[in-house]
């Protein structure tokens, strides 16, 4: 587990994990000093930027236009400090210590942090991050999977077994018509995420994704995906919700109905269900990751941030490719590693892996842009996705 703690002085990592019984002591510890990150300096980075209202083919040119740059705080010089100055300086204290995986507990201004796309961007060797001693790799190359959770508690009570397997049950969910708008891209990203996963599936979707029947289901699933829209309720996060076509399935609904006893991931790809409340619960952030893992165990993959529909589907397709294609790889292994990406991936690429999920349309989103341009410099698209566990 890995502390992380701000000041308005600077702010520190306390790492700490278990040894062996032959080393004579249960824990280590080791404080890492992240000198070039205080409170104000990291609030200012992350003043996100709300993603303007766009449907349809519109979308597509909205994404790639970088002329409101200057109105976007978190751009890639913001995650650049992020990676270098907090994922790099961990990632070598891990390596030091043979420490593979680390679960990264933010604490206050930190739980607002993109730590999974800050990971994403120092794995991805932008900028090169040599090992202490000259060993020419880049930093993260020893630390392989990364969790974030809200609290030490949640990480205890994870329970193991996110894999799927041939046994494993799927609901996904693709409420792409509500009340809120219309998704065009959230039906094929759920017909997409139905067809990859290796066990039995139920799709709910359109005027069948209704509270009672998303309920229902969830009570026998042991993967869950929803696609549809979303927000954090900053006033009372227990009413942080997944719009369903009837209405709003809010995280309080979850948890009386007593759904997710079998559920142990859950993929939410709808807008800022991540977030938690950092404000009245500093040191322990209120929302669907604190219930998801701490009452039920489930592990969580979400957005901090809002997103764009086409954004959220190609991640959330691209995360289920690499974390069911191969049954050894972790959730945490596989969220990082579809940013990274999402993030580097030239449009002509993007449309050439798009053929094989033709639902997506991505040659005809993109038939009007420079197949040479990318998202790096965006990373309010890319950035956002989280991964909740150990």
């Amino acid at each position: 587990m890995c502390y992380l703690i701000g000041s308005g002085v600077g702010s520190a990592a306390v790492l700490t994990w278990q040894r062996t019984a032959s080393a004579g002591r249960d824990r280590e510890y080791k404080l890492v000093n992240l000198h070039e990150i205080d409170a104000e300096r990291l609030k200012n980075t992350l003043a996100w930027p709300q993603p303007r209202p766009a449907h349809g083919s519109g979308v597509v040119s909205q994404l790639l236009d970088d002329t409101a740059l200057h109105d976007r705080p978190l751009t890639s010089s913001g995650l650049h400090l992020l990676s270098t100055q907090l994922a790099a300086p961990i990632a070598r204290a891990c390596a030091a210590e043979g420490i593979d995986q680390v679960t990264l507990i933010p604490l206050g201004v930190f739980a607002d942090a993109p730590l999974s796309a800050a990971w994403a961007l120092a794995a991805s060797g932008l900028p090169t991050l040599p090992l202490p001693s000259g060993h020419g790799r880049t930093a993260t190359a020893t630390v392989d999977a990364v969790g974030v959770a809200p609290s030490a508690r949640s990480v205890r009570n994870r329970t193991p077994g996110t894999a799927a397997t041939r046994h494993s049950h799927l609901l996904t969910v693709s409420a792409h018509q509500t009340a809120a708008g219309p998704l065009p891209w959230a039906h094929a990203e759920s017909t997409a995420i139905g067809r990859l996963f290796p066990g039995t599936a139920t799709l709910l979707r359109g005027a069948d994704a209704t509270v009672a029947a998303v309920l229902s289901s969830i009570a026998h699933a042991s993967h869950v995906h929803f696609a549809g829209h979303g927000a954090f309720a900053h006033a009372d996060p227990m009413q942080t919700y997944l719009e369903c076509v009837d209405g709003p399935l809010t995280l309080a609904d979850l948890i009386s109905a007593g759904a997710l006893t079998e559920t142990r991931l859950f993929i939410a790809s709808a807008c800022s269900v991540g977030a938690g409340d950092t404000f009245r619960t500093p040191d322990q952030a209120l929302g669907l990751p604190t219930v998801l893992l701490d009452g039920h165990g489930c592990a969580l993959v979400a957005p901090i941030r809002p997103v764009y529909d086409i954004a959220a589907a190609i991640f959330a397709i691209r995360a289920a490719e690499l974390m069911w294609s191969t049954p050894t790889r972790t959730p945490a292994q596989a969220v990082w590693r579809a940013q990274s990406w999402l993030a580097h991936t030239q449009v002509g690429d993007l449309v050439a892996w798009g053929a094989a999920h033709p639902a997506l349309h991505l040659a005809e989103a993109f038939a009007e842009t420079d197949p040479r341009l990318s998202w790096l410099s965006r990373p309010d698209i890319w950035a956002p996705f989280t991964y909740f566990g150990r």
